[in-house]
């Protein structure tokens, strides 16, 4: 077992997985988003119009795809449903709505106020479409992974009447985003996933993980189970494909719950799996087919009051971003 999992990976961890299980970001655009998607489906009209007949009326933009943008103030009155404009067409994979995106952007408000920009500060972002605003999850929709495209989201279809950040209530939100790749780009080899090679190393003391390599985990707490007093990263399998890099997203399926909480195991498995990135989440070195456990949130996190989580990952794949 390998106590000495990094602060910000355990941080990054804790963020995607735990988001994916309860199926957003640390940035604004992605600040609130899930619980916009979940009250507007709890109102039962989830899913917005969307106009992409390029013809609506968008603020004036500049640049081409990979070029930071200007999001000029917008004239007259905004559109009253998701307006979507393609603005440099790509040929890569069409979008559905279950996929994790890699994507610059630079969002604005109406009056041209920006907000902030993937594009300044030199990383891109990671967003799965089922974790974001409803605008943005149906106007990239269809869309097409080397795209640039802009997209107006009326405040419904945004945050609504809450404000988020720097993003007032009743906002009308301005998006420049470039499709740069998505995790329907990834063919995952199934077969592949239950060629690893169990490793024998120990779990936590009462901690249970069963499964053969490639097949849906369960896990198990005895009762009384304590977190271990930092946190931890045990390799159960070793997998038997291609190794990750810098500069890699991997793509995961995740079972796990609250240490110590039988009642709250959940699973993403049968969902799409998701993208990390593998920087981020310390997995630099790890081999598709791995399966790994991790335990999250103990140590000097929990005495800000987090509630260690343990977490068990099997990589099913890697996008590499040119």
């Amino acid at each position: 077992m390998n106590p000495r999992v990094k602060i910000a990976a355990a941080a990054a961890l804790v963020l995607a997985l735990t988001t994916s299980l309860s199926a957003c970001g640390t940035n604004t655009a992605q600040s609130d988003a899930q619980s916009s998607q979940s009250s507007l489906q709890s109102e039962g009209s989830a899913i917005p119009e969307v106009d992409r007949s390029g013809t609506a009326n968008f603020p004036d933009v500049t640049g081409g795809f990979g070029e930071d943008p200007q999001i000029f103030a917008g004239q007259g009155q905004a559109p009253s449903t998701v307006a979507v404009k393609t603005i440099h067409q790509g040929e890569g994979a069409e979008i559905s709505v279950v996929d994790s995106l890699v994507v610059n952007y630079e969002l604005a408000l109406w009056d041209g106020t920006k907000i902030e920009s993937s594009f300044e500060n030199g990383r891109a972002a990671l967003f799965s479409l089922q974790e974001v605003i409803p605008g943005w999850t149906y106007a990239l929709e269809k869309q097409h992974v080397g795209d640039r495209v802009e997209i107006v989201v009326p405040a419904q279809w945004g945050y609504g009447d809450r404000a988020s950040g720097q993003i007032p209530a009743g906002s009308t939100l301005v998006f420049v985003v470039d499709v740069i790749d998505s995790s329907a780009n990834v063919a995952i080899d199934e077969s592949l996933q239950s060629q690893g090679t169990p490793t024998g190393e120990a779990l936590p003391e009462g901690v249970t993980v069963e499964g053969e390599p490639g097949a849906e985990p369960t896990v198990s707490f005895a009762q009384g189970a304590s977190a271990p007093s930092g946190n931890s990263r045990t390799l159960l399998v070793q997998g038997a494909g291609q190794t990750i890099v810098e500069g890699d997203y991997v793509l995961y399926r995740a079972v796990g719950g609250p240490f110590g909480s039988n009642e709250q195991i959940n699973s993403s498995w049968a969902l799409k799996p998701q993208l990390i990135n593998a920087m981020q989440a310390d997995l630099v070195g790890q081999s598709v087919g791995s399966r790994l456990v991790f335990v999250l949130g103990a140590g000097a996190n929990e005495q800000q009051g987090a509630i260690p989580t343990l977490i068990v990952l099997d990589i099913v794949g890697i996008l590499t971003v040119n």
